[in-house]
C-alpha cells in the first residue's frame, strides 16, 4: 500500500482533539503508534497497514467490550 497526501489542498486539514482523550491518545500513540511525527496512529498487530476485515472485527469487538452500541457508533 502506498501512503500519499490527500488528492487536493481541502483535504489538509487541523483536527480538534478533546481535551479530555488525550492522555488516552498519548498513551496509545506511546505504545502502539509508528514513531515520529509522520508515524501512523493506528497499525496492524505486526505493525503493518489496517486491513478492513480485521479493523471491522478488532472494532466490534472493542464497542461490544465497552457496551455501546455498534449500530450507533462508526468510526471515521
Amino acid at each position: 500500500m502506498l501512503l500519499k497526501g490527500p488528492k487536493t489542498a481541502a483535504g489538509m486539514r487541523t483536527v480538534a482533539v478533546p481535551a479530555g482523550i488525550l492522555g488516552g491518545l498519548g498513551n496509545h500513540c506511546d505504545r502502539f503508534a509508528e514513531p515520529g511525527e509522520n508515524g501512523r496512529i493506528f497499525v496492524g498487530s505486526q505493525g503493518g497497514h489496517l486491513r478492513r476485515r480485521t479493523f471491522h472485527r478488532v472494532w466490534t469487538a472493542a464497542v461490544t467490550a465497552a457496551g455501546l452500541n455498534g449500530r450507533d457508533l462508526h468510526f471515521h
